[in-house]
């Protein structure tokens, strides 16, 4: 007997509406299916909305591969549906002298990974571009931009909507079981329904999903999930002006409290990072202060109370506090042995830049291509 459908995407975040929109050039017939009422509400609306140009990772880790294709396929599909965007450039800053060697290793590494438009620049010529910025060095990164997350997921969902499948929300999984050639999968309404394949793209739940699939290997769970929280705070009542974005060097968990621009142009500094064992969005006034040590660092003209408290997001993470770096983790049936499966497990940074990209790898071994 046929399945109900070919392919269910479990999870509405950017990732899995651009898997569904690939399944639907695919002319695949499917279902994406969406835990909370509406698509987009997790990681992928809570995140800095930068388009990333894959300096910071080994030129042989998925997160570089995909980010790298990845921007390249985002660029073009938001000129191509005028989905809003900006490109506007990045610099990566040493503020002391004493930063100088690690800023040029980073600009190494970015040259190693194929990334040519990295560009070196001195006090002065940050001074010239950047006069509100401090900072003796800095790399800039002209490909570098930001795009409206919202704006990208509702073009992704208009794309996937039609004849061959569409966005369900208030849906979860409670059960998965293989049977035959197929999965039978049960949802939290009672419903069950057949699928030829699927893809778990379900963010933070996506280590938990796991764990609601019948016979899934013990082995092949990671050794570590963790939650890290960031929080962003505005920048309000300044007449300070930044026409790039401004990040200081990476620390452990992420890429330091950086300067970013909405396409309005208005100013936010973000994310620092929190382990947390559970979800929660708040943002502590008393975090100004830290905040506020941060930033002043590279912009000295910044006051405490100019800082307004704005959102958090939290990311997956399949290391630990003490760990620099886990790649992305994308699991076929290669890895975990079962057919037809396909777990998006520590998508974060760069998610939203790869999304695309990663669409195409899920697709392409899903249906036998080469990776």
């Amino acid at each position: 007997m046929a399945a109900d459908v070919e392919y269910v995407v479990f999870g509405a975040g950017v990732i899995g509406l651009a898997c569904g929109r690939r399944l639907a050039e695919r002319k695949k017939s499917f279902f994406v299916l969406e835990k909370e009422n509406q698509f987009g509400t997790g990681i992928s609306s809570r995140n800095s909305e930068v388009i990333h140009s894959g300096i910071y990772y080994g030129a042989d880790s998925l997160k570089t591969k995909l980010c790298i294709e990845g921007r390249r396929l985002l660029y073009e599909y938001c000129e191509t549906k005028n989905v809003p965007f900006k490109k506007t450039g990045k610099l990566i800053v040493a503020v002391e002298a004493d930063e100088i060697p690690k800023l040029r290793s980073l600009y190494e590494n970015g040259k190693r990974n194929g990334i040519g438009e990295l560009y070196w620049w001195d006090e002065s010529e940050i001074k010239r571009t950047e006069p509100s910025v401090r900072a003796v060095a800095a790399i800039y990164s002209s490909e570098t931009g930001i795009v409206e997350t919202k704006d990208l997921m509702s073009s992704y969902l208009a794309d996937l909507s039609g004849e061959y499948g569409s966005l369900i929300c208030n849906k979860y999984p409670v059960s998965l079981e293989t049977a035959g050639k197929h999965w039978r999968i049960s949802l939290n309404d009672g419903s069950e329904f057949t699928s030829e394949k699927v893809i778990n793209s379900c963010g933070l739940g996506a280590y938990d999903f796991l764990g609601k699939i019948r016979d899934f290997p013990e082995e092949s769970r990671p050794a570590a999930f963790r939650m890290a929280k960031g929080h962003y705070f505005s920048l309000t009542g300044s007449n300070i002006r930044v026409s790039h974005l401004i990040y200081p060097l990476p620390q452990v968990g992420g890429l330091g409290v950086h300067l970013t621009l909405d396409l309005a142009g208005g100013i936010r500094f973000g994310p620092d990072v929190e382990w947390v064992e559970r979800e929660n969005y708040d943002v502590p006034e008393n975090l100004r202060s830290k905040f506020y040590d941060s930033v002043k660092r590279y912009l000295p003209q910044v006051h405490p109370d100019q800082l307004q408290p704005s959102y958090a997001g939290i990311r997956p993470k399949l290391h630990g506090p003490e760990e620099k770096f886990a790649d992305f983790l994308i699991q076929t049936e290669k890895e975990h042995g079962m057919e037809g499966l396909v777990n998006l497990l520590g998508i974060e940074s760069p998610g939203v830049t790869s999304s695309l990209a990663i669409a195409n790898l899920v697709l392409n071994s899903l249906e036998g291509e080469s990776l």
